[in-house]
C-alpha cells in the first residue's frame, strides 16, 4: 500500500498564495468600500480533501457582485447577476444570480460619501440612483479578479515548487524505508 503524500510544501505555498491574494484584494476594495464590512469579510481557508489540499477565499454576498457588476432591466451586462426591486423579490440582498437592490442600502451608502444632487436632499438622490442601478446595473470594479490576476503566476510557481519538494520528500522516505 502506498504511503500517504505528505502536501507539507504545497499547503505553505497554497497559505502564501492566500495571504497575498487577500491582502492585494483588500488593497484594491480600498476605494470602493465605505463601511469596510466587505474589506472585514474577505478571508481565505485551507482544507484537506482526501489527499487534495483545496484553497477556499470567502467574502460577503455583494462583494462578488460589486466585482462582476449587476445587469439592469434595460441595459443588460456580460455578468450573471440581474438586479431586481426588493420589493418585489421580498428580501434584499444576493439570492443565486438575483439582487435584489434596496434604496434604503442606497441611501446609507449616499449618506457616507456625502453625495447629494444640485438642489436634490439625500432621499431624492437615494432614489435616483437607486433607480439608475435597477435600470441599468453597473460595471463590474474588478476588485478581486484584478487580484486574483496578477497573483497567479506567483501561485503556479510556488505551488509546484512546493509539491516538487513533497514528492521528492515522500520517494527519499520510501526508498529509506524499502532498504
Amino acid at each position: 500500500m502506498a504511503a500517504r503524500l505528505k502536501n507539507t510544501h504545497a499547503r505553505k505555498a497554497l497559505e502564501r498564495y492566500g495571504k497575498l491574494l487577500v491582502e492585494k484584494a483588500k488593497l484594491n476594495l480600498q476605494q470602493h468600500n465605505v463601511s469596510g464590512e466587505l474589506t472585514r469579510s474577505v478571508n481565505y481557508k485551507i482544507t484537506t480533501v482526501g489527499n487534495r489540499l483545496q484553497l477556499e477565499i470567502s467574502m460577503a454576498d455583494y462583494g462578488d457582485v460589486l466585482d462582476k457588476g449587476l445587469s439592469g432591466y434595460k441595459t443588460k451586462r456580460n455578468t450573471k447577476y440581474q438586479a431586481i426591486s426588493s420589493r418585489v423579490l421580498g428580501k434584499k440582498g444576493v439570492h443565486g444570480n438575483v439582487v435584489g437592490v434596496d434604496w434604503r442600502d442606497i441611501r446609507r451608502w449616499v449618506g457616507s460619501r456625502g453625495i447629494k444632487f444640485q438642489g436634490q436632499n439625500i432621499n431624492s438622490t437615494s432614489f435616483l440612483i437607486h433607480r439608475k442601478i435597477k435600470w441599468k446595473g453597473f460595471r463590474g470594479t474588478r476588485w478581486f479578479t484584478r487580484a486574483k490576476e496578477s497573483t497567479e503566476n506567483k501561485l503556479k510557481k510556488n505551488l509546484a515548487r512546493g509539491m516538487k519538494k513533497d514528492i521528492l520528500t515522500q520517494i527519499r522516505t520510501t526508498t529509506r524505508k524499502i532498504r
